[in-house]
C-alpha cells in the first residue's frame, strides 16, 4: 500500500470523532479551564510559581482564563493578551492557530507577565497525528512571542518580550511515556571555548511541558499527571471522580465542576458503548494509519512495528481499505 495519499484518506476516515467524542473533549477542556485545576497545574510546573501556595495562585496570580473554540490570529493575540503598544503588521501572514485553554500569570508586586497557553490533544500518539507533536508545541509558543511584535520590534524593545508557556496534556501517549512530564527549554552550550550565560533572561523566555497521562490506570502516577488522569479519565465514575478532586487534591466542588463532570460520565458512556461496537480491527486499523502516516514506512513494516497479531492483520486490512476508499468518496463528493 502507498503511504502518501491512501493513508492521509484512511486516517481522516478512521480517526474522524463523533459527536460524544467531540463533546467530551470540549467539556474536558472547560474542566482543565476551572482556575481551581488550573492553578495546581500551573504550580506544579511554572517555574517562579512551584514553590507559591495553590490557593495564592490562584486568588492573586491567575487572570481570566478563556477556553477557545475558534481558531486565533496573531492580532487577536497581541491585542488581547499583551499589554503593549502593538501594531498591525500586515506585511507577515502568519495564519491562525487554536489555543484551547490561555491565560496569563502576574506575581504580586512584579512586572513580569506569563503568558500561558494549555492545549489537550486526546488522539493516540501514532494513530492520526501526521507530525511531531513537540513541532506543534514549538510552533504554538512562537506564535505568543510573535504576537507580542508591535512596538518591540519597532523600538528594540527587546527586554519587554513575556515570557510563554505552553503546556501539552497528552491523554494517549506511547507506552513508555506513561506517567511522565517532559520540559522543553532553552539551554546554551559552548561551541568554542567555555562561555557562561549566568544573568541572560532570554534563556528564560520559553518553557514547554509534554504531560503524559496514564490512561490505562488512570490516578495511579504521580503529582500534576495523577490528578489529570482522575479529572480527564473517562473509566471513572462520577462520584469516584468527585470525591478525589475533593479528597485527595483539596478542590472545591463547585455546582459549574459538578455539572461538568456529571456531563462528562454521560459522554463517556455513549463512548465506550460505541467503542465495543467498532471491535478491535478498527482501533487496530486506526493505529496502523497513524503509524504509516507518522512515519512514512509501507502497510508490512508498520504491521510488524504495532506487533499487530498475524490472525488479526486481514481484518485489520480491510478496515483500512474500507477507509481509504469511505475517504476516497468523501473527496469527490
Amino acid at each position: 500500500m502507498e503511504t502518501d495519499m491512501p493513508v492521509v484518506k484512511a486516517v481522516r476516515s478512521l480517526g474522524a470523532s463523533d459527536a460524544a467524542g467531540r463533546k467530551y473533549d470540549e467539556e474536558s477542556k472547560r474542566l482543565l479551564a476551572d482556575r481551581q485545576v488550573l492553578s495546581r497545574v500551573v504550580c506544579s510546573l511554572v517555574p517562579g510559581f512551584t514553590d507559591l501556595d495553590v490557593a495564592f495562585v490562584e486568588s492573586e496570580c491567575l487572570s481570566k482564563v478563556s477556553v477557545m473554540s475558534t481558531p486565533v490570529g496573531r492580532d487577536d493575540l497581541a491585542a488581547e493578551r499583551v499589554a503593549l503598544s502593538v501594531g498591525e503588521d500586515s506585511t507577515v501572514a502568519e495564519g491562525t492557530v487554536t489555543f484551547d485553554v490561555r491565560t496569563t500569570l502576574r506575581l504580586p508586586g512584579s512586572d513580569e507577565v506569563v503568558l500561558v497557553e494549555l492545549d489537550l490533544e486526546s488522539q493516540q500518539e501514532g494513530t492520526g497525528l501526521p507530525y511531531l507533536i513537540t513541532n506543534r508545541a514549538v510552533f504554538y509558543v512562537g506564535r505568543m512571542l510573535s504576537a507580542q511584535g508591535g512596538d518591540i520590534v519597532e523600538n528594540s524593545r527587546y527586554d519587554q518580550v513575556r515570557r510563554v508557556v505552553g503546556i501539552w496534556v497528552i491523554s494517549k501517549p506511547y507506552a513508555h511515556m506513561r506517567g511522565t512530564v517532559a520540559r522543553i527549554h532553552l539551554t546554551a552550550d559552548s561551541v568554542i571555548g567555555e562561555a557562561t550565560w549566568p544573568e541572560d533572561k532570554g534563556l528564560e523566555l520559553i518553557d514547554i511541558f509534554m504531560v503524559c497521562l496514564d490512561d490505562l490506570h488512570p490516578g495511579e502516577s504521580e503529582g500534576v499527571c495523577g490528578m489529570l488522569e482522575v479529572i480527564l479519565s473517562d473509566a471513572i465514575h462520577k462520584e469516584e471522580k468527585i470525591a478525589q478532586m475533593r479528597d485527595r487534591y483539596g478542590m472545591i466542588v463547585t455546582r459549574e465542576i459538578d455539572e461538568r463532570v456529571s456531563e462528562m460520565s454521560r459522554l463517556s458512556e455513549g463512548i465506550f458503548a460505541r467503542g465495543l461496537s467498532e471491535g478491535v480491527e478498527i482501533g487496530e486499523a486506526k493505529a496502523v494509519a497513524g503509524y504509516m502516516a507518522t512515519t512514512g514506512c509501507d502497510l508490512d513494516e508498520a504491521l510488524v512495528a504495532l506487533r499487530i497479531d498475524e490472525a488479526d492483520r486481514p481484518a485489520v486490512i480491510e478496515a483500512l481499505t474500507k477507509a481509504w476508499t469511505t475517504g476516497t468518496r468523501k473527496e469527490k463528493k
